[in-house]
């Protein structure tokens, strides 16, 4: 490429809880390009949300319901966008979607991307997991190769661990930064995070979530459910990606909030260390990076340091957002993003589908 692009990564994650944006400056192209996040903004997604999560929940609805909810988020992405973010000049808007179905070899990140395309007359990126699954892949994790251009290093082996609604990890071998080696990363969504901690900080205390890990810091942790929980999970987690419907808990009666929480970060953090074992250093991103009693599982069942991806310079709250844009740049530059030692697919293909509101000659060729 003759010169920098802008591209803006938008991210709606399994908690549904809020639209994620970051502004990325990309230079370069394919496995050598630097990217320097410039900006990122979060809305709420408030009301949206909750019918969306009712749609991942499996509540029956219409076709018009489903129509009508896509063109919402394509709406409220494309007004926060205008209103927020936008700056004097876009390459590419690439959206996620939201994630309302994921089963292998189905799925759905629900959006109407036109409205975004239409306002901003910006070409826009979506549907980044359908060409995966054709190809016989699972369709997630896709993040991994986008760590592997924030994060990797010649100097040590990195485990990427992202902490949302499910964690996943992307496994990174010691490579340099321009010359990146795609077959030798590796990676898999793990295990529930924030769908388990936030279904347990609902039910028990009616709150969304358990802030900082308050409430599971004077916790104790149930041996009994621990151990049941821990090991029906690794039964469970043979999957390279996971959906709602493999969220695997069941809570007992008479158990107290604050030990549950307690006890569902122990397994949590155990599991992840159990994904992360045999790497040199363990950086961490989400939301859940905030919760101390999380955080502090993970380092005790680690067997490597532990810190967030602040340390390698990215903001853990920003980095599923500039993952978006690092993948869309991907796409743009004719790279696949899906990974045979990831998700498993059978041949190399470029994935996403493409909205150009003003043609095809709005997306320029360095």
């Amino acid at each position: 490429m003759s010169r920098d692009r802008t591209i803006i990564g938008v991210m709606t994650g399994t908690s549904m809880d809020a639209i994620d944006v970051a502004l990325v400056r990309v230079s370069g192209a394919g496995y050598e390009m630097r990217v320097n996040a410039e900006r990122f903004d979060s809305e709420p997604l408030g009301s949206l949300g909750d019918e969306l999560r009712q749609l991942a929940n499996g509540t029956p609805a219409s076709a018009p319901d489903f129509a009508r909810l896509g063109l919402l988020l394509g709406e409220s992405i494309a007004h926060f966008l205008e209103s927020r973010l936008s700056p004097l000049h876009t390459d590419l808007v690439v959206l996620h979607g939201q994630t309302i179905y994921h089963n292998p070899p189905l799925t759905w990140q629900l959006i109407n991307p036109w409205p975004v395309a239409s306002r901003l007359r910006t070409p826009v990126l979506y549907d980044l997991r359908r060409a995966d699954l054709a190809t016989g892949g699972e369709g997630a994790p896709l993040t991994p190769i986008a760590d592997a251009i924030m994060f990797g290093t010649n100097n040590s082996s990195r485990a990427i661990v992202n902490l949302g609604g499910f964690c996943n990890v992307t496994l990174l071998p010691p490579m340099k930064r321009d010359r990146i080696e795609p077959e030798r990363i590796t990676g898999r969504d793990t295990c529930p995070c924030n769908q388990w901690l936030d279904r347990a900080a609902k039910l028990y205390f009616n709150i969304p979530f358990d802030y900082g890990g308050e409430r599971a810091s004077t916790g104790r942790v149930l041996g009994d459910f621990r151990e049941k929980l821990y090991s029906d999970w690794k039964r469970m987690s043979t999957r390279a990606s996971l959906g709602s419907e493999h969220e695997g808990l069941a809570l007992a009666e008479g158990l107290k909030g604050q030990d549950v929480l307690a006890t569902l970060c122990d397994v949590i953090g155990n599991l992840i260390a159990d994904a992360c074992r045999g790497s040199d250093e363990i950086l961490c991103a989400g939301g859940s990076t905030k919760n101390k009693a999380l955080m502090g599982s993970i380092r005790e069942h680690a067997d490597a340091p532990v810190s967030t991806t602040y340390e390698a310079g990215v903001e853990p709250l920003h980095r599923e957002a500039v993952a978006m844009a690092v993948l869309g740049a991907l796409s743009w530059d004719g790279l696949p993003i899906g990974l045979e030692r990831v998700t498993g697919v059978k041949q190399s293909i470029v994935s996403g589908s493409w909205c150009f509101p003003d043609g095809l000659d709005t997306l320029w060729h360095g």
